[in-house]
């Protein structure tokens, strides 16, 4: 960008008077300062102070400070780091949930998880529980004399399985998926009771502990 040319000032107004003379020279010596500014920096420098509708800076990070923008305002929505503070009345997860990390989790309210299965088996089945599933629940209308049930694909260190009739199954097995190894495997499981297991990934080993 060039700068201000110091043919725009009227040629007649120059040594009119004293007080113009003293005024042409003054504007001289700011087109100067401003042509030395544009020289540097490709553009004469505009600085508009926060009060008159500004930034009062002349750098992005410099209008961040001074409009009070912290560093959320270099974060994209689908990469956001919170390190501190509290988030309150907010629902996280309940459009797309996702996996969460915590080392406390305190609840002062009713829970639930919806992570589960539920089957209405007829006679003799196979069930394989869903991967990210804690629970399955099996309500067949009366007494079933065969009934497997196969722990889930890729189970997370942890994870949890509990599994739950409404009515006996006389033969009843439970079996680990692929490589997987199960503990307490039944052979029978009665009416309104449950079984409840913990994956350790570390010896890919399902341990029984109801």
């Amino acid at each position: 960008m060039s700068g201000i040319p110091s043919g725009s000032i009227p040629a007649g107004a120059r040594g009119a008077t004293p007080g113009l003379t003293q005024i042409d020279t003054d504007l001289q010596q700011l087109i100067k300062a401003i042509n030395r500014l544009t020289e540097t920096t490709g553009q004469i420098p505009t600085l508009v102070l926060v009060t008159q509708g500004g930034t009062g800076a002349t750098t992005a990070a410099g209008a961040r400070t001074n409009l009070g923008i912290g560093t959320l305002g270099t974060e994209n929505s689908n990469s956001v780091a919170i390190t501190g503070g509290t988030i309150d009345g907010t629902n996280i997860g309940e459009t797309t949930p996702a996996f969460l990390a915590a080392t406390t989790l305190i609840n002062n309210g009713a829970s639930a998880d919806e992570s589960g299965d539920y089957h209405q088996p007829t006679s003799g089945f196979t069930i394989t529980v869903p991967s990210g599933s804690s629970w399955l629940i099996l309500d067949p209308s009366g007494t079933l004399g065969l009934g497997t049930v196969v722990m889930p694909v890729g189970p997370i260190d942890g994870q949890n399985v509990i599994i739950s009739t409404s009515h006996a199954i006389t033969g009843f097995t439970v079996s680990p998926n692929g490589s997987q190894t199960l503990n307490g495997a039944p052979t029978t499981i009665v009416a309104n009771t449950s079984m409840w297991w913990r994956y350790r990934l570390a010896n890919t080993t399902w341990y029984r502990l109801l």
